[in-house]
């Protein structure tokens, strides 16, 4: 691929005072962009961008703001219902009067109630990303839900979980510092590492360890004594009825030595003691690189785009134009070369097919190939990149593909697994279908018997997978289209022969499941 054609100046200088070239985007330059920045590229996506200016478009996917458009619901907690998680607290009259049955039936009705309000939600969010009403943010947003995991197997009031969420929705696209200062008071968080038994007479240095190796400095890049000081920060940090609470009771008020600074600090000064580090810019810079490359990138890439980041004072929003903007965000060795996650993969082959499912069979469909949202496997998220794909998870997702197709069902694999999810989800819609379209419509030129299967599958290719495909995919695929070619033919002529669209059904579904179709 040629380097891509540049135009005037994306800003007038970088951290590193060189004037950066504004790529314009073609059609792949254009389906690169949408990969990394949103959830793939439709046709209607590709039409009004060819070739602008990348930072032009970047500017007007990130003026959206649709962080206001968040689901109406009435948040309900557990409080209301006179009750704790466990419906134990002896300490409310109501509960205490109340016959066991009673209180058994409020109980089953708050779990409920609990689950709906957190699925809507979800679903909310999901619903927002196929309809690419703010692609970037949300792009964002699950990024974030990576890099500041907690998981609804801990963290067991979803109630908490809707607002962090919407926290990190909302600040997606602000400041790191706005996050930073928003997770150390987040309900949700403090209760996944357990701070509410940090206190001065018995530190917990769970949350305060993370904190600095995960979430801002990395390792290596601070102390066993910074932990025990972080810790001493954070004591008394606690979330209540999913809310943020600081029990001065618990709180250390003496003076901390941390990072070389001495002081009576708490959690915000803590925050910030990060923040002022250097090694958090380029932390964080990493991370995003990594995650919208695909690669784990050059130190001499890192201390740019962190020297950027110090320079904007940590503005999430600059740092992405820049990147957007950047001549080696569009080289080879990043274009279509990163694998992607199985909700991303679901929502922009979606996208590309014209399908629209429901959101219900995105977030079922995506734990069963592997990520549960607000359900990752550790401290540290999802194992990103080829992490994703094994001989497993590629038969996961042909099955969701042909699910998503309306070919096949899925069916259960364990107990109230995700795969029974999907499974019990399927059998609600079957018969009623996911919204697939008429792939007739389009390629009733191409599939006429007076075309060849290679033109057609190389048209198929360039409209379902957004790229040229390889010999081994037009070969497979090719082949398929063949057969069931000669089968048709046999009874008939193809284009008016009932099943001609089962055929084209059955080519993208062959050609989706390949390995080169998660590559993004």
């Amino acid at each position: 691929m040629q380097p891509p054609h540049t135009e005037g100046q994306c800003a007038p200088e970088s951290a590193l005072g060189r004037r950066i070239p504004r790529p314009v985007l073609d059609e792949a330059l254009a389906e690169h962009f949408f990969n990394r920045f949103g959830f793939g590229a439709t046709a209607s996506d590709l039409e009004t961008t060819v070739g602008r200016p990348a930072g032009e478009v970047m500017g007007e996917l990130l003026a959206v703001g649709d962080e206001a458009r968040e689901p109406s619901l009435r948040l309900v907690r557990w409080e209301e219902y006179g009750c704790n998680q466990d419906g134990d607290d002896l300490g409310i009259p109501e509960l205490m009067a109340m016959p066991s049955k009673e209180r058994s039936t409020r109980l089953q009705e708050l779990r409920s109630i609990d689950k709906e309000q957190f699925l809507d939600h979800v679903c909310g969010w999901l619903r927002g990303m196929l309809e690419h009403r703010d692609p970037v943010r949300d792009r964002l947003t699950l990024f974030w839900h990576g890099f500041f995991p907690t998981s609804i197997r801990v963290t067991l009031r979803r109630y908490e979980l809707i607002r962090q969420h919407r926290f990190l929705r909302r600040t997606a696209l602000a400041g790191f510092g706005d996050l930073l200062h928003g997770i150390v008071r987040d309900a949700a968080m403090l209760g996944y590492f357990d701070n509410d038994s940090n206190s001065k007479e018995h530190p917990n240095e769970n949350f305060a360890r993370e904190l600095l190796e995960l979430y801002s400095l990395g390792e290596g890049n601070y102390t066993e004594v910074d932990v025990r000081e972080a810790a001493r920060c954070l004591t008394g940090y606690q979330g209540e009825s999913g809310h943020f609470v600081l029990n001065k009771d618990l709180h250390d008020e003496g003076e901390k030595v941390l990072l070389g600074q001495r002081g009576n600090f708490d959690g915000d000064d803590l925050a910030e003691i990060l923040l002022g580090q250097e090694a958090c810019a380029r932390y964080v810079s990493r991370a995003l690189l990594s995650w919208f490359e695909g690669s784990a990138p050059t130190d001499g890439r890192v201390d740019s785009y962190a020297a950027f980041m110090r320079e904007h004072d940590y503005d999430l929003a600059a740092w992405i134009h820049r990147l957007s903007c950047d001549p080696d965000f569009y080289r080879d060795e990043v274009i279509g070369q990163r694998v992607a996650g199985p909700l991303e993969w679901l929502v922009s082959t979606s996208r590309r097919l014209g399908v629209s499912p429901s959101p219900h069979f995105l977030y079922y469909g995506a734990a069963f190939a592997g990520q549960q949202l607000y359900a990752p496997p550790c401290v540290t998220g999802w194992d990103e990149g080829e992490a994703w794909i094994t001989h497993s998870s590629l038969f996961q997702r042909a099955d969701l593909l042909g699910a998503l197709l309306g070919l096949l069902t899925i069916e259960g694999h364990g107990e109230d697994g995700p795969g029974d999810k999907v499974a019990a989800f399927l059998a609600q819609v079957r018969g009623h279908g996911l919204g697939v379209p008429d792939l007739a419509k389009s390629l009733t030129a191409a599939i006429g018997s007076e075309v060849g299967d290679e033109a057609c599958v190389r048209w198929a290719a360039d409209n379902w997978l957004g790229r040229e495909a390889d010999i081994v995919v037009l070969g497979t695929t090719g082949h398929r289209l063949q057969e069931m070619r000669k089968e048709l033919e046999a009874t008939g002529p193809l284009l008016q022969h009932s099943k001609a669209n089962e055929v084209l059904l059955h080519c993208a579904h062959t050609m989706l499941s390949s390995p080169i179709a998660h590559l993004a």
